[in-house]
């Protein structure tokens, strides 16, 4: 049973008869005559004074089909034109197979050998064309869509993968990765000498970042898949992170307190980041009020550790013409995180009277922010200073992002000289949480569902799967959950 036995075929999807067309042998011998292998060429290099050649490698052909098939009913210029649009007008390879034999699959396509239209004047007759194969083997049917193996819970497993046809084959893969720290995603084949699979977990990193001058409107900053824009007019692109500074003041130090303060508070984000500068510069102050007086309020924070040491002071953040505060006269003030605190001591002082202590909150809080409605002054905890030391300088501020998975944060490449990463691929890499990538182990090719872009992980071993003929014995590691996509290969033409 094969190509020339087979009453009908199936190319691009679309069967012979469904075209009008039926398959024919046109053999004198009546004999049906297939491809049996494709061909096969050894390549050698003949050298002077040996005259046995010097054997160099197996160049293997594509197969080559012939197809043969005369119409059901009287052909006009019409059908013969749908025919060959059918088969010839395509510039990639479909899938063909045929009634006798359909699951011998070929991808074919047509070459300019040999075409004919034999026929009697009468709407009668044949057409031969020729078909090139994109392989010297042919394939199955696809298999293993829809099934899944789950590991998510277990972390470890083993698959039993047997490979029926007379070649090894890569498989398509998809792996969901779960949990980002709770280990690598690993697949040995027991049955391949041991080779190994594997995708690094991925490693939660930092990054620091230094804004050396006023920042623009609309400038962006990217930490792992969070895109922020920097805005002053309220206006921001679809997909971005708002991050709104004034536009009377654009300063660096501005600029990195507006841009921790939303790292941290932001709902909108994907990455669970953490950001943080030297100093907890008040990044917004507001009164919250329907009158105006008469009153200046002015505000420190005061960062301090476990141990209460002090870490950093912001400097001083004022708002002026404030009625006398009270349940319906409020101020808000919002700041931004400092590394390794534990707690912060807020101060207020009225009309450049002295300051006074007026909460001391424990990190983390609700996105570093207090809502003053002028209580009185509090007592602080025993060694923290009753008013606020010398506030730390800002010219040195960075901005320190951490607990980011392993991906690239670019700047704006409008700015380059404005906003920069000193570490601009942090360490980390590997899966996260959740991540779904796709392997073609065929073509070496990696590409992440996350994203559109096609790369290959710093964290893969490069050790792609390859499963021999037979059974494959896989022993799966990692919480994860597997599917394959494949067809066997075989020589038989």
């Amino acid at each position: 049973m094969g190509v020339t036995s087979s009453l009908r075929f199936n190319y691009g999807g679309i069967w012979s008869d469904d075209m009008g067309i039926i398959n024919v042998n046109t053999q004198d011998s009546g004999l049906y005559q297939d491809v049996l292998v494709g061909d096969r060429e050894i390549k050698e290099v003949i050298v002077r004074h040996r005259k046995k050649p010097y054997f160099q490698r197996i160049q293997d052909d594509p197969i080559t089909l012939t197809l043969r098939f005369s119409f059901i009913d009287p052909f006009d210029k019409d059908s013969i034109r749908k025919v060959v649009q059918w088969l010839c007008a395509g510039e990639q390879y479909q899938e063909l197979y045929f009634s006798d034999n359909p699951d011998r699959r070929f991808f074919a396509m047509y070459v300019g050998t040999n075409s004919q239209l034999q026929h009697n004047g009468l709407g009668e007759g044949f057409m031969t064309l020729t078909m090139r194969c994109d392989a010297p083997y042919s394939y199955s049917p696809q298999y293993g869509d829809g099934v899944v193996y789950d590991f998510s819970t277990t972390g470890s497993g083993t698959i039993q993968f047997p490979n029926y046809g007379d070649l090894s084959l890569y498989p398509e893969m998809w792996i969901t990765k779960f949990g980002d720290n709770n280990g690598d995603v690993s697949i040995v084949n027991a049955s391949n000498g041991g080779q190994l699979f594997k995708f690094n977990s991925a490693k939660l990193g930092t990054g620091t970042l230094n804004i050396m001058s006023n920042v623009v409107d609309g400038m962006l900053v990217q930490i792992g898949r969070d895109v922020y824009e920097f805005d002053t007019d309220g206006v921001v692109n679809t997909g971005n992170i708002q991050v709104s500074i004034p536009s009377t003041d654009l300063s660096a130090s501005t600029a990195m307190s507006a841009l921790a303060y939303i790292v941290n508070s932001s709902t909108s984000r994907v990455e669970n980041v953490t950001a943080s500068v030297t100093t907890p510069t008040i990044a917004y102050i507001h009164a919250n009020s329907t009158t105006t007086g008469t009153n200046t309020y002015s505000y420190q924070v005061v960062a301090l550790d476990a141990n209460n040491n002090v870490l950093a002071t912001s400097t001083p953040a004022s708002i002026s013409n404030v009625a006398t505060l009270g349940s319906a006269n409020t101020i808000t003030i919002k700041w931004c995180s400092v590394a390794n605190v534990a707690q912060y001591a807020i101060y207020r002082s009225t009309n450049s009277g002295s300051y006074v202590p007026i909460a001391c909150l424990p990190f983390p809080i609700n996105g570093c922010n207090l809502t003053d409605s002028g209580g009185s002054a509090i007592t602080l905890p025993t060694g923290i200073p009753s008013v606020p030391p010398t506030a730390s300088s800002n010219n040195t501020d960075v901005l320190i992002v951490s607990n980011v998975l392993g991906y690239t944060m670019p700047v704006d490449s409008n700015y380059p000289s404005i906003c920069m990463w000193s570490v601009t691929q942090i360490d980390g890499g590997g899966l996260q949480d959740q991540e779904q990538v796709y392997i073609d182990n065929d073509n070496q090719i990696i590409k992440s569902l996350i994203s559109d872009d096609t790369y290959r992980y710093d964290a893969f071993n490069d050790g792609y799967l390859e499963l021999p003929v037979g059974m494959n014995n896989l022993i799966v590691t990692g919480y994860c959950q597997i599917q394959f996509r494949y067809r066997f290969l075989t020589l038989q033409g």
